[in-house]
C-alpha cells in the first residue's frame, strides 16, 4: 500500500544537516515528519505524545488495531 502525503504536508526542511532543528521543533510541537532512511521515507511522530501517534495513524492511514514502531536511541530510554 502506498499513502500520499500530498494532503499532510505543513512544511518542507532542508536535509539533515541543516533541517535536523526544524524536525526537532516541529516533533516537540506534536507534528508528524517524513524523513529519509537508507531506501525509503519514514514516517513518524513524538512516540510518547498520544495526539502526535493518532496523527500518524491518519497520515499513515493505519488501522489502530496494528501497532506502530517506537524506536528508541538507547536501551535506557524505555
Amino acid at each position: 500500500m502506498s499513502v500520499c502525503l500530498e494532503h499532510h504536508v505543513q512544511t518542507m526542511i532542508q536535509p539533515f544537516e541543516q533541517g535536523h532543528p526544524t524536525a526537532l521543533r516541529l516533533l516537540r510541537a506534536g507534528s508528524v515528519i517524513a524523513f529519509p532512511t537508507d531506501t525509503v521515507y519514514g514516517v513518524g511522530a513524538a512516540g510518547l505524545d498520544g495526539q502526535a501517534v493518532a496523527q500518524l495513524f491518519v497520515v499513515k492511514e493505519r488501522p489502530r488495531g496494528q501497532a506502530i514502531p517506537l524506536l528508541l536511541a538507547d536501551s535506557a530510554d524505555v
